[in-house]
This record gives C-alpha cells, sequence and structure tokens, in this order.
C-alpha cells in the first residue's frame, strides 16, 4: 500500500485594494473561503478596518465565516511624505497636504 501524504490545510491572507469597491467583494471572498473551512486574514488599515470587520461579521451569520480575522495595520503616510492620518481612500477634510496623495497615485 501506498503512503499519503496530506497537504496541510491551506491558510488565506487577503490584502484588499483601498478602496470600497474593491473591499466588499474579496472581503465576501475571503469570508467564502473561511466558510470552506479555511483560517482567513484579512489585512487592512485603521481608517477601513470598521468597514471591513462589520462586513465579516454580516458574513460570519449567514456563511459561518467564523474562522476569519482582520486585522488592522497603521498606513504609513509619514514615509510617503503625507501628513499623519491621511490614507488614499480616506481623506479627512482640513488636514493639509492630503489632496497629494491622488497626484502620487495617477503616475506620469
Amino acid at each position: 500500500m501506498d503512503e499519503v501524504t496530506l497537504c496541510p490545510k491551506p491558510r488565506f491572507l487577503v490584502i484588499p485594494w483601498p478602496a470600497t469597491s474593491h473591499m466588499i467583494p474579496i472581503v465576501d471572498i475571503g469570508c467564502l473561503l473561511a466558510a470552506d473551512g479555511a483560517p482567513v486574514t484579512i489585512i487592512t488599515t485603521p481608517s477601513s478596518s470598521q468597514l471591513v470587520q462589520s462586513r465579516v461579521d454580516d458574513r460570519a451569520g449567514q456563511a459561518g465565516s467564523a474562522d476569519t480575522t482582520v486585522t488592522a495595520l497603521p498606513f504609513p503616510a509619514m514615509e510617503a511624505g503625507l501628513p499623519d492620518g491621511c490614507e488614499p481612500w480616506a481623506v479627512p477634510e482640513g488636514v493639509p497636504g492630503c489632496g497629494r496623495i491622488r497626484l502620487k497615485n495617477r503616475g506620469p
């Protein structure tokens, strides 16, 4: 009899593109993976974490995606030459310099 080697259960790290229209579908895909038994970690920033967590919570009741973790990492605004607290998808009003992020992301 041949020896069978089982692969370990896959784990998924999901990093959605930072725009609401991109976050919701990829979070839903992560929840579907978790509902099928795969552990899923979704990485986001503090300004988006509430949206992502609420979507995961909504899906947990429907699809049983209990093995989904949302982890918020700070957006490195200062390292990118932007004011602290400035994120490309949640530009706060009244923060000088935040408009520059759109110009930096446009390319040549």
